[in-house]
C-alpha cells in the first residue's frame, strides 16, 4: 500500500479472490462485501466500524452463529450476548460471550470463548456482573464460575443450554 503500485494491488486482489472461487472471483468478492456491509449495519458504533468490533470480527471469521442469546437488560448483569456455533472446521460446540460495560454504547467486547486461539476467561460471569473478581461477591468462593446465577440472571443456564 505504501508504494502505491495500483497494478500490483489489483493483481493481489484478483489472485486472493481467485483462490477462493476460481470460477467467479468477482461474485465471491461481492458476497463477502455484502457480509461486511451487514456486519457494519448490525455491529457498527459511533466510535468504531462493525468489522473493528469483537462481534464483527467473530462474525466475519466464523460466520453467523447457530444460536444467539441477547440479554440487553437485567438487574444484575451488564448487557451481554452468548453465541454458539455447532461446528467450525474441526471444532464443535464453540461459544463466545460478549458484553459491554456501558449500556448506552453498542461496542461489546469478547469476554470468553471455548474456541481454540480465542480469549479464555473462566471468570467471565463475574465480568458481565460488573465485578473485578470472584472475591467481590458474597460466598462466591464456594461456587463454580458457571453456577453464579442470581435472581433473574441466567447467563450460566444460557451458556450451558443456549436457546
Amino acid at each position: 500500500l505504501k508504494t502505491g503500485e495500483i497494478k500490483i494491488l489489483k493483481q493481489f486482489f484478483l489472485s486472493f479472490w481467485t483462490l477462493r472461487n476460481q470460477l467467479d472471483p468477482e461474485g465471491e468478492w461481492i458476497k463477502y462485501y455484502r457480509t461486511v456491509q451487514g456486519v457494519q449495519q448490525e455491529f457498527g458504533c459511533t466510535n468504531s466500524k462493525g468489522y473493528e468490533t469483537d462481534r464483527g470480527r467473530v462474525y466475519l471469521q466464523y460466520g453467523p452463529p447457530n444460536q444467539r442469546v441477547i440479554e440487553p437488560y437485567t438487574a444484575s448483569t451488564l448487557p451481554y450476548e452468548i453465541w454458539q456455533y455447532y461446528k467450525y472446521e474441526k471444532q464443535t460446540d464453540l461459544k463466545f460471550i460478549f458484553y459491554t460495560r456501558d449500556r448506552s454504547i453498542c461496542d461489546y467486547i469478547l469476554a470468553h470463548s471455548t474456541a481454540i486461539g480465542e480469549v479464555k476467561n473462566v471468570n467471565w460471569q463475574y465480568e458481565i456482573r460488573g465485578l473485578a473478581s470472584p472475591l467481590d461477591t458474597d460466598n462466591s468462593l464456594y461456587k463454580k464460575p458457571y453456577e453464579i446465577n442470581s435472581f433473574g440472571e441466567q447467563s450460566g443456564e444460557f451458556f450451558n443450554n443456549p436457546r
